[in-house]
């Protein structure tokens, strides 16, 4: 059975502005928000908790965020040295296993297969990679389950934590539709049927959701609950198994 790390990184563009390489002092409780141009208009595409608490969203218009918050201190957006900082931080999750891979946007995927023993078992694992991630300045969810999708939901919709297989079936049934990160147009649909979590989902025929959906969206459900482990292609690829026998 193979065992997958997820970590999400949901702050991942600010704090990297914190950082000392960032130039921004480090500061939780102001306000602060990264800003690109889309649709004409600077919007806000990333936000520090405390911009969050204040009512902000990602997307926001940077004149609608202002109006509603004028102390709003901002930079911006750099995508490219989001990905570069992401990249850096999968080689540094090279300590704990050599198969990493990107889960954008802002996580990372671990197959961490046969390495727990290593650290003290999974809780220890999880425990070490959060420990290290803050040392870094860099806050995480992490979620380990047997599958890559079941990992990712769980690390991005739910509090986290050690998932079995059962576990985690368990828990992905009780999360929100949101955890299926479709278009905005099929989440309404199924809230327009009265379907409000995963578990929903998986209780009806998987017919009626592909003829509406397209074939990909059961198989989504399946991957989400465990049933199906879609593996990850890491980074770097694992060497070649190599053989040697020496004669006299």
């Amino acid at each position: 059975m193979r065992r997958y790390l997820a970590l999400f990184l949901p702050f991942l563009p600010t704090e990297r502005w914190r950082s000392p390489q960032g130039g921004v002092a480090p500061d939780e409780v102001s306000p602060f928000a990264l800003v690109e141009r889309k649709n004409n208009a600077h919007r806000l595409y990333a936000l520090n908790s405390a911009a969050l608490d204040q009512g902000l969203a990602p997307g926001l218009t940077l004149a609608d965020a202002r109006a509603r918050l004028p102390q709003l201190r901002v930079a911006d957006a750099d995508r490219r040295a989001d990905r570069e900082l992401l990249l850096s931080l999968a080689a540094h999750c090279e300590l704990y296993t050599p198969l990493t891979a990107l889960d954008e946007p802002h996580g990372l995927a671990l197959d961490v297969t046969g390495c727990a023993h290593l650290f003290g078992g999974e809780a220890g694992l999880l425990a070490l990679v959060g420990k290290n991630l803050a040392a870094l300045g860099f806050s995480a969810r992490a979620a380990l389950a047997s599958t890559p999708d079941g990992a990712r939901a769980l690390a991005r919709f739910s509090s986290g934590g050690v998932f079995s297989p059962d576990e985690a079936a368990e828990a992905v049934a009780r999360l929100p539709l949101a955890a299926l990160e479709v278009e905005d147009e099929i989440l309404l649909a199924l809230s327009r049927a009265g379907l409000k979590t995963i578990g929903d989902l998986a209780s009806r025929p998987s017919r009626a959701f592909a003829a509406r959906f397209g074939a990909d969206f059961p198989r989504k459900i399946e991957r989400l609950l465990g049933r199906e482990d879609l593996r990850l292609t890491p980074l770097r690829p694992p060497p070649d198994c190599m053989v040697e026998r020496h004669f006299a």
